[in-house]
């Protein structure tokens, strides 16, 4: 397991003076870069290797977003590795143990040269499985989001340079902000499910097609000729 402590900046906060998801999905993705690195298989292993970790599938369950200076801890480890797929487990807690928000993630192995997915390597699995750990008692991680039939334009964004990472293409936190703007009550979000489809790079414009599913609140981010870049489910 890997962990690391933080006091919530008033960067990181949205309109409502809480830690915004935004930052909550940074501080997810920037402690597991953070192990990768302290395991000497961070951004320099992976491209002297060309290949690099892609994430499929995101469930995050927020169940009460800190404030401005609070102190937290943001944690991470891996549970399982199958053939070319690595499975990952996130909280954040407060000073005292309580689990603020926690989550669920798949990912897969990617060979950039060949453009494929490849099986992870044993010495791989072996740096990141030193641990005792379980999966965290939450739902199935959805791999599939179902899209209703009717949906509705909520609106587009013109990919800029400010949402590329180093992967040369849209940050993975970027989809769900995007996303969010689609709905118009943003203070209730409980849980937000990802399914990431095709990345998104720079010039692209993405239009936000948003569409209902009982309780859920489902924005489909797509091209202009229909490719699908990302599905994001709220509730």
């Amino acid at each position: 397991m890997y962990s690391f402590e933080s006091m919530v900046r008033y960067s990181e906060l949205d309109e409502s003076g809480k830690l915004s998801l935004l930052a909550i999905f940074n501080y997810f993705q920037d402690c597991s870069t953070f192990q990768s690195e302290s395991l000497g298989k961070g951004i320099d292993y992976l491209k002297s290797k060309n290949v690099a970790w892609w994430l499929a599938n995101w469930q995050v369950e927020v169940i009460k977003r800190p404030k401005l200076c609070d102190k937290i801890k943001i944690l991470t480890f891996a549970y399982d590795f199958k053939n070319m797929y690595g499975y990952r487990n996130f909280a954040i807690e407060d000073e005292r143990g309580e689990v603020l928000v926690r989550a669920d993630s798949i990912w897969f192995y990617y060979d950039i040269a060949e453009g494929k997915p490849k099986k992870v390597e044993a010495e791989d699995v072996a740096a990141y499985m030193q641990h005792s750990k379980s999966r965290f008692d939450m739902p199935k991680t959805q791999r599939k989001i179902n899209i209703a039939n009717e949906q509705i334009i909520a609106g587009e964004t013109v990919i800029t340079r400010q949402y590329i990472d180093t992967n040369h293409h849209v940050n993975n936190a970027y989809y769900v902000e995007i996303a969010k703007e689609a709905l118009e009550s943003k203070e209730d979000i409980k849980y937000i499910n990802v399914q990431y489809k095709t990345a998104a790079k720079l010039g692209d414009k993405i239009i936000s097609k948003l569409s209902f599913d009982n309780t859920a609140k489902i924005v489909e981010l797509t091209g202009e000729e229909g490719e699908s870049y990302a599905v994001v489910s709220f509730a």
